[in-house]
């Protein structure tokens, strides 16, 4: 125990949550003291019971401890031993006995609260408490705690009380909740007056929230239903498009029909379902901008039409682009920890199709508050906060907070202006520094107010003031703040005071840090609350802002998100979460693969395995097909027992002929097939538009990491569960081939690779789905399970065989669902675990922050790890706007001030059953409650908002008179309208927006989008104007009229999403007119309180004043109240405030148009500055010092340096100077004379006149003057385009630039080159492909060819001479190899397998057997137990002549109905043939030197031992003829690695780029396979070449610029004809005619080269006749000329070369020897020694 007493002290220290997360660890190894040997003495039993109820009193650590501790704790022996006899043993200590009884009370009433089924557990227990505290200790306290914390659990206590107990409700709806017609019992919320108990308030708050989500899904099911029964559906009907529309019409539902389950995921945040939905249900919404299916959304499915299913989740993840483009949402199943631990519940199957319900409650907001609820009335009526105020009423004298009771307030906080801020560099929170002149505030007693500073000297105003007086005095505090009056800004100023005074209440000795919880109902209202606090307190550390939907970026330093990257945790918080997350994974792992299973099941892609389906069969089936096939090996690890089973289902007897080429395709056409779309068949498509989407879904969307994050999981491997379709194919192929061959693993892995190599997989798979789908199809809906007590299951016929085989499947899929249930219940109790882990590092950077700032679904979500922080204070902001619920879970037993700002004459809460706000008060804020209930509050009394004419308005709702603030007395007057405020009155109807019960008012929209023009034309900024209205639909309208009239700028709001918000200008409109006499919202006066309100300096409303004012009584008044000031018309009054006299009543939208710039019809005519008068129509309040104006009239003025008048327009005055007129003026530089502008220096960059230098041809340049700025920067690229005839045969006429040169005419002709090539075909390539004859391209002419092996190939005729790459199969009872045609057979050296009973083979395998086929019966026997049909030594038919008669007796050769007829198993194909009938085809095609093939498909005949003479005769003939065509394979090997040979001896000296690449593809060619001769022939061939191309290469000659581009331009042609570039690859010669051409278009070029070289040492400047005769000669033939240069032309040009080096040799006295250095081809350079 030495152990224990070491942990146990380092955890006594620690906070609740902080032991159970260690409790619930490895590291404190808490499975010691539960193990049965433990044993413990009293002292150690008081510790351990003490340690575990600390640790249960941790909030948020619940599910840990619920899924963890308890199940250990309360079966130990700890528990039930030394516990039970602790309690009943005498105690000798009273104080310490009487602790030990309160810890093991208040263990029992915290496990009754995490899971109250545990009851009869921990009954024996309980027991021996009632006992003890009831006679034994005589504790009147202790026994009334008894009485109220456990009685409720306690059933025997009061039966009726128990059964109607709210706490034993579930959260999360059930089928009965929602399936019922019965409205559940509620009581009315009331709103003045007391509660009985606790229990009462929270059991109606609990009900009236419970309903308020519940009552929209269980009335419009109940519709449902009702429509359904009407409807009178058969069974299995589906639902008519009449019926359809009458159940989308369905109000308060949204309604999807045929949602299916596609997928299930796992999350951190659990298993998530997607969920598909069809194409009409999505069809008519816009997802980008609809509220449908928005996060957080509850949703019910069923597929009953909710006859007896239901099943509730919400949506957690929904992209508009998948819900456009797959109509993919993802939807989680909420249960209770308590209910996935003791109950089953419904998840979604993908083989059903669902209708789906959606109501737009945020279901997740309801649950945690709901919860918190729940949480409260488990725990005793003493923990609950201000119960003497919120339940008793007891409000005349409501005390201080007891952290001020007899405290020293400090004020100078809010008094000293010169106070300075000075940071502590350890905590880095702020601390102000005090002049002295405020010392009187420093210590100031909270018990005597008349000592403290007064309002002057806090510079508030009275009713500021009394709001600061009365949160300091009473625990808790309503401060009213009407329209503008600041409520945010006493809110800051309580907020400064109280952190400047933290010492009293954040951290008291021997308690935990207790913050300022600060809450409100918008995240814009925190945020702005939150920075105006930050900004005052001058707080740099502290504060934590909860939720990332923050838009405010200088609070991105307070954001949770932020601080908890930064943060350092404790270890054993990391640690759980990776024990959690690897527990995730390992069932995550397990999910998956039951999910493939079970989604192959459903599929019916493919068969489950045999090992996953004997456990579903009896002994003497299972018996039956473990006794077959046990031969054979396990390969590609599936078991002898799949092969059985699937030749037991007949996958191995499928006919091939089954699969035709039509079929295949159809298959794969319905698997790639496409979801319909009818917007590409011209469907319309509806969009309403709802930008209120967006503001919904941030207000409810919390920390990013509450998002979806997918756990990735390993990579997956093969399942041994199921073999899918293409497996079976595999296995078919190898069973049938491997019953003719040794069974060996080489011989297998051969097997393997060529099959992958060769197989028609489509084809395959098809035949085998086809099998299986029919016999799906025929046992559908059918009932087989006498088929499980049949004798013997190979006796069954297909179908039979096929049903039995379904019974174990199903059984099997049953037991998979029940485990993949359990699975799912423990990944969503582990993710659960995790998250709350998670939270614990969130609750450690909020338990230290002095401010926590969250909206009231924030609060509700963090309501546990509130209620173990406990903060001291509680501000909420728009509390009357919340409600009660909501502010209740945001509290804690350890809040003791409670300040509550809002006003509950405006926005209430909003509840989504509108009845339950008019019948049970459920709109009733806790704030309005206690103002109904006389609790004192303030009201502040001066607005800062509006100006008078508008701040007058709101008389109509507030009994005492609101003051103007000074600041507003001077705003300016709206420009452009007469009234600063007006309403304008109309009698055009409302209409309904499709696909929304909202409202819209077209005339309103289209007034107030003119109003909006004509008010930016006034000078005003979009930011200075707000639409609001209150209806959504109204909303939408204005917003695509602003789209259409780019005013996107301008903000457009209902009145519920602008509480707290303001603006300089605001217009309203009211939108209801109709017949009905309906004002609906209008009617509401809180709604109206905002909307009149939110104005600074200029307020306009539109709508039917006359219809709204006759139905509403505040209405009538505040009309009545607007005519007597002349606010009430038609129109609004448009004034010109350059023209008064002519101003416009616009009472039509049209009437805007007559102020088309914002003033009047009249010319303006304003006197410009530049003497002008102004030109446009008068724009009245825009520019009106035309300070922005710009005068577009001609300038005229004359420059008085040329005389010439301006041309510019009047604003561009000041370049006037910079004169534009043109004249001519003369370019020095070039003589050219140009017209240019006035002040433009005359240069020759801006001459445009063509060049007129001659180039050497004789043309003129052909670009303009400006493009040569030097005398000598010409170019001599001349571009004149020039007609010449070719020099080919054709003497065609061809077009070319004057400049090219001459050696490129080569090309340019376009006719057929048309002559005869050596293979006998005319070329059909262009003349200058062919370069004009010399050099013709390869053959292109398609061919047919017939191979030595027999194969015939159609290929291009320069390819004849290419063997064949086709797979030839060599075939024996010994191997199976798989070899190219041209590869010469291996010849198999073992003994011949052609042995029967009869006759016996003595020779090798290859070698032609020396024993007759024997025609003897085959004497074994089928499995069925009748005759094999086949021939002695055969290989056995699997057909039985009696049970397969159909089959065997079918008609081919004529013989097969012959009883005595034998049969032939040919192995190649799998075809059944009768033995006389085969023998004679087989012996027709060997007698005409056919190969001998299959007669029903023709594939070849190898495996038949029958006939295994004629095959190998046959196959000895094909060797003959192979090694005559293709040549003997060894010399050629050798041959071949003697060419390797050669090119890598080549010199590697100054390689080149394309010399690289030639070298490394020739031997990549050559290590790739073995070549045959006439592949060796081309590659010798293209080799020659090479080494000619190199001897080119080689020469080092002086050469001109001309004549260097003309030999690159050589080389470059002679390297193409060696080698392709894309791809790279060795360009092969097969024919000599190819090889020639270009071996003498190389000797040309060579001669060219000696040509030149000879050329460059004449002295051209003196020429004879002689030299003359000869360079032009040798110009002709070798540059000019495009003739071939055979042997007899060869000679005259060499004779004539001769000549030329004769001559220089007597011009300059070089010798021979010394001309022949300068351009020999030397070999040595080329090759190594």
């Amino acid at each position: 125990m030495k152990n224990f007493k070491l942990n146990f002290s380092e955890l006594n220290f620690k906070q609740s949550e902080e032991i159970a997360l260690n409790l619930c660890q490895p590291r404190f190894n808490p499975d010691a003291y539960f193990e049965k040997n433990f044993t413990a003495n009293e002292e150690t039993t008081r510790h351990l019971a003490n340690l575990f109820d600390k640790a249960l009193q941790s909030y948020s650590m619940s599910e840990c401890l619920t899924q963890t501790l308890l199940p250990k704790l309360i079966y130990s022996k700890f528990w039930r031993e030394h516990v039970y006899d602790l309690l009943g043993a005498k105690f000798i200590n009273y104080s310490d006995f009487l602790d030990f009884v309160k810890s093991i009370f208040s263990i029992c009433h915290h496990i009754l609260i995490l899971n109250s089924s545990l009851l009869k557990s921990i009954d024996p227990i309980l027991e021996r408490l009632d006992i003890l505290i009831k006679y034994r200790l005589n504790n009147s306290t202790l026994l009334d705690d008894y009485n109220q914390s456990l009685g409720k659990f306690l059933k025997k206590s009061s039966p009726k009380k128990f059964e109607n107990d709210f706490t034993r409700l579930s959260v999360v709806p059930k089928i009965k909740d929602v399936l019922s017609n019965k409205t559940p019992k509620l009581n009315k919320n009331i709103i003045n007056g007391s509660y009985n108990s606790v229990n009462d308030y929270l059991d109606t708050q609990f009900r009236l929230l419970r309903e308020d989500f519940l009552q929209p899904l269980r009335l419009g099911i109940g519709k449902f239903q009702e429509i359904i029964r009407d409807a009178n559906l058969r069974r299995n009907e589906k639902l008519n498009e009449h019926v359809r529309f009458k159940l989308s019409r369905i109000e308060s539902l949204n309604v999807y029909f045929d949602v299916k389950m596609t997928n299930n995921m796992c999350t951190d945040h659990g298993v998530v379902y997607t969920m598909k939905l069809d194409w009409a249900s999505r069809r008519r919404t816009n997802w980008e901008t609809s509220k449908k299916l928005i996060f957080g959304s509850l949703v019910c499915l069923s597929s009953d039409y909710f006859n007896r299913e239901c099943i509730i989740g919400t949506i957690c993840n929904r992209d508009s682009d998948a819900l456009i483009n797959q109509g993919i949402i993802q939807i989680k199943f909420n249960y209770d920890v308590a209910e996935m631990l003791n109950s089953q519940f419904n998840l979604p199957s993908p083989t059903k199709q669902y209708t789906m319900l959606e109501t737009t409650a945020f279901f997740e907001s309801y649950k945690h508050v709901l919860h918190a609820l729940i949480s409260f009335g488990q725990s005793p009526e003493s923990d609950f906060p201000f119960k003497e105020i919120l339940i008793d009423a007891k409000n005349s004298k409501i005390t201080r907070p007891d952290y001020l009771k007899n405290a020293m307030i400090d004020f100078r906080s809010l008094v000293d202006k010169n106070k300075v801020l000075k940071v502590d560099p350890r905590t880095g929170i702020g601390k102000y520094e005090f002049s002295e002149e405020s010392s009187y505030a420093r210590n100031c007693s909270i018990s005597n107010p008349d000592g403290w500073p007064n309002a002057e000297q806090m510079g508030l105003d009275e009713s500021q003031y009394e709001a600061i007086k009365l949160a300091l005095e009473n625990k808790l505090t309503l401060i009213q703040g009407p329209p503008g009056t600041g409520k945010t800004y006493i809110g800051v100023k309580l907020v400064e005071l109280l952190v400047h005074n933290k010492n009293l209440w954040w951290q008291k000795p021997g308690d935990r840090r207790r913050p300022i919880l600060m809450v409100c109902y918008t995240n814009h209202a925190l945020d702005q609350f939150l920075e105006y606090c930050v900004n005052v307190c001058k707080l740099d550390k502290g504060v934590v802002r909860v939720g990332s939907r923050c838009k405010n970026e200088n609070l991105n330093p307070f954001l949770l998100s932020k601080l908890k990257r930064n943060h350092r945790y404790d270890p054993e918080i990391l640690q759980a979460i990776k024990q959690e997350n690897n527990k995730l994974l390992s069932i995550q792992n397990k999910l998956e693969s039951l999910n493939s299973l079970l989604n192959c099941l459903n599929d019916k892609l493919g068969i489950v395995s045999f090992d996953s389906l004997k456990e579903f069969m009896n002994e003497s089936h299972l018996d039956q097909l473990m006794g077959y096939n046990q031969n054979l090996n396990s390969f590609e690890n599936r078991s002898s027992g799949d092969y059985t089973l699937l030749e037991w289902l007949g996958v191995f007897d499928i006919d091939p002929d089954c699969v035709k080429l039509s079929d295949l395709a159809s298959e794969l056409e319905k698997l790639n097939v496409k979801e319909e779309n009818p917007e590409e068949n011209g469907g319309e498509q509806l969009q309403v538009f709802d930008f209120d989407n967006q503001y919904l879904n941030n207000e409810r969307m919390l920390e990013d990491d509450f998002l979806l994050e997918i756990l990735e999981s390993k990579p997956k491997k093969r399942s041994n569960f199921f073999i899918n379709y293409d497996e079976i194919s595999d296995m078919a192929f190898y069973f049938n081939e491997l019953n003719t061959i040794e069974q060996s693993s080489d011989n297998f892995q051969y097997l393997v690779k060529r099959r992958m190599k060769f197989k028609n997989l489509n084809s395959d798979i098809l035949s085998v789905k086809e099998h299986f789908d029919n016999l799906h199809n025929f046992n559908k809906g059918r009932t087989n399970f006498h088929l499980d007590e049949s004798y013997n299951i190979w006796r069954l016929n297909i179908n039979e065989r096929f049903a039995l085989y379904l019974t174990w499947a199903e059984q099997l899929k049953l037991k998979k669902q029940a485990e993949l249930e359990d699975l799912v219940k423990q990944f969503n109790q582990s993710s659960n675990m995790l998250q709350e882990i998670r939270m614990q590092k969130d609750k450690t950077i909020m338990e230290n922050a002095l401010i926590i700032a969250m909206t009231t679904t924030g609060s509700s979500r963090y309501h546990k790890i509130l209620k173990d922080i406990g903060p001291r204070i509680v501000i909420v902001e728009e509390a009357a706007e919340v409600f009660e619920a909501h502010i209740v879970s945001s509290l804690s037993k350890h809040c003791e001030h409670l300040i509550l700002i809002g006003d509950h004459a405006q926005l209430r809460p909003n509840p989504a059953v509108y009845s339950l706000a008019i019948d049970y008060n459920l709109d009733v804020s806790l704030f309005e409650r206690l103002v109904n209930n006389d609790t004192k509050k303030v009201m502040l009394k001066t607005q800062h908002r509006m100006r008078p004419e508008i701040s007058v308005l709101m008389k109509h709702f507030y009994e005492k008179k609101i003051e103007n603030h000074s600041s507003v007395l001077d705003f300016e007057s709206i420009r452009g309208i007469d009234k600063n405020i007006y309403f304008v009155n109309h009698q055009q109807l409302e209409s309904r927006l499709a696909d929304s019960l909202s409202k819209a008012n077209r005339h309103e929209a289209l007034y107030l989008t003119k109003l909006c023009i004509y008010l930016l034309k006034q000078n005003y900024l979009p930011s200075q104007i707000t639409v609001l209205t209150m209806y959504l639909g109204q909303a939408t309208e204005l917003r695509n009229l602003f789209r259409a009239n780019n005013l996107t700028e301008i903000k457009v709001s209902t009145v519920d999403n602008f509480q707290g918000e303001e603006n300089d200008i605001i217009l309203l409109s009211l939108v209801r007119s109709n017949s009905n006499g309906k004002i609906g919202f209008l009617n509401i006066h809180n709604r109206v309180c905002v909307a009149l309100s939110r104005a600074r300096k200029g307020f306009y409303c539109i709508g039917n004043l006359d219809f709204i004012a006759s139905h509403s009584d505040k209405w009538s008044s505040i009309i009545e109240h607007l005519k007597n000031l002349d606010c009430v018309g038609q129109g609004l009054k448009l004034t010109c405030t350059t023209h008064p006299e002519n101003d416009v009543l616009a009472i039509e939208p049209d009437d805007f148009d007559l102020r088309l710039d914002g003033g009047c019809k009249l010319k303006c005519n304003f006197s410009l500055k530049c003497g002008h008068e102004c030109s446009r129509y008068c724009h009245g309040n825009t520019d009106q010092e035309h300070l922005l104006h710009q005068c577009n009239l001609p300038c005229e003025k004359i420059n008085p340096k040329c005389g010439h008048k301006c041309t510019r327009s009047c604003s561009q005055t000041n370049e006037c100077n910079s004169c534009r007129f043109k004249i001519d003026k003369y370019i020095p530089e070039c003589g050219h004379e140009i017209k240019l502008y006035c002040n433009t220096e005359p240069m020759k960059a801006f001459c445009y006149i063509p060049c007129e230098f001659k180039l050497p041809c004789g043309h003129n340049c052909s670009k303009v003057c400006a493009r040569h700025l030097n005398l000598g920067d010409h170019e001599y690229d001349c571009k004149t385009m020039l007609q010449v005839d070719s020099q080919c045969k054709h003497k065609t006429k061809i077009m070319i630039q004057c400049s090219e040169q001459k050696w490129v005419l080569e090309k340019k002709c376009d006719k057929q080159c048309g002559e005869t090539l050596e293979c006998g075909h005319v070329c059909t390539n262009l003349c200058g492909q062919c370069l004009n004859g010399r050099v013709h391209k390869n053959c292109d002419e398609i061919i047919e060819r017939v191979m030595p092996c027999g194969h015939k190939s159609t290929i291009e005729c320069w390819r004849r001479f290419e063997p064949c790459e086709k797979g030839c199969f060599y075939k024996c009872s010994h191997r199976f190899r798989e070899i190219s045609c041209h590869e010469p057979l291996m010849k198999c050296l073992k003994p011949c397998r052609n042995n029967c009973e009869h006759f016996i083979c003595d020779k090798k395998c290859s070698d032609i057997c020396d024993r007759p086929p024997c025609n003897e019966q085959c004497p074994k026997r089928l499995k069925c137990g009748h005759q094999c049909i086949g021939i002695c030594g055969e290989p056995c038919p699997r057909l039985c002549r009696l049970c397969d008669r159909a089959k065997v007796t079918k008609i081919f050769f004529g013989n097969e109905r012959n009883d005595k007829a034998k049969f032939v198993f040919l192995f190649d194909c799998r075809h059944l043939l009768e033995s006389n009938g085969l023998d004679n085809w087989v012996n027709m095609a060997v007698k005409n030197n056919a190969i001998p093939v299959c007669p029903k498909c023709k594939t070849r005949i190898r495996s038949t031992l029958r006939y295994s003479n004629l095959i190998k005769k046959h196959l000895n003939h094909i060797e003959e003829m192979k090694e005559f065509e293709y040549g003997n394979y060894d010399e050629n090997f050798e041959e071949q690695n003697n060419l390797r040979n050669k090119i890598e001896n080549l010199s590697k000296a100054d390689i080149g780029d394309f010399d690289l690449k030639f070298r490394v593809s020739f031997l990549d060619d050559l290590d790739k396979k073995r070549l045959t001769r006439n592949e060796l022939v081309a590659y010798k061939h293209t080799f020659m070449l090479f080494v000619e191309y190199l001897e080119i290469t080689s020469m080092d000659l002086k050469l001109s610029t001309s004549q260097k581009s003309h030999l690159d331009y050589e080389t470059r042609k002679i390297e193409d004809y060696l080698l392709e570039k894309f791809p790279v690859r060795i360009c092969l010669y097969f024919s000599e005619q190819g090889f020639k051409e270009i071996l003498s278009e190389i000797k040309r070029v060579k001669l060219v080269f000696r040509f030149y070289s000879l050329k460059n040492k004449l002295n051209l400047s003196i020429l004879s006749d002689d030299k003359n005769k000869i360079i032009g000669f040798l110009d002709n033939y070798l540059i000019e000329s495009t003739n071939k240069i055979d042997d007899g032309k060869e000679y005259i040009i060499n004779d004539y070369l001769e000549k030329l080096e004769t001559l220089i040799e007597s011009e300059y006295r070089i010798s021979k020897k010394e001309l022949d250095s300068d351009h020999s081809f030397k070999s040595e350079k080329i090759y190594n020694s």
